[in-house]
């Protein structure tokens, strides 16, 4: 299953994500990294199942135009 998480790149989202990679599923992330860093998704750059969007969510196109 895949799954979308917003603000991956804090702590709680960064952390939501190996979850859901380390039980096979997929994880697309949106995250404008206004607070969050990029480094903290580091471990999971290399992994097929993880999709990084570095925008913001509230943009309207975004659902459609950039999230598998």
């Amino acid at each position: 299953m895949n799954y979308v998480i917003t603000g991956d790149a804090g702590f709680i989202g960064a952390h939501l994500a190996g979850y859901l990679i380390n039980r096979s599923h997929s994880a697309t992330v949106v995250d404008n990294l206004f607070s969050g860093k990029k480094e903290n998704l580091r471990y999971f750059f290399d992994n097929p199942r993880f999709y990084f969007v570095q925008e913001s969510i509230t943009d309207p196109g975004l659902l459609k135009s950039r999230i598998p």
